[in-house]
């Protein structure tokens, strides 16, 4: 191998770490993102839950008052 191919190899082998560097970056972030999308899910789980329940007792409510009349 010549001077030249050691060259590039050298300017490969960096550029295939630094490449691997910001993979390993964006699969941190696409982590972070993920688990934040999961959050959000559980608080729109939660949420609808909690509408459903008062819609319910609104309608129960509603009802007791209807029948008083």
């Amino acid at each position: 191998m010549n001077d030249f191919d050691e060259i590039l190899n050298s300017i490969n082998d960096a550029n295939i770490k630094k490449l691997r560097q910001e993979i390993q970056g964006l699969e941190k972030e696409h982590n972070e993102f993920q688990k934040s999308l999961d959050d959000i899910k559980d608080i729109k789980e939660k949420y609808a839950i909690s509408w459903r329940l008062m819609e319910i007792l609104l309608f129960i409510i509603s009802s007791v008052f209807k029948n008083k009349r």
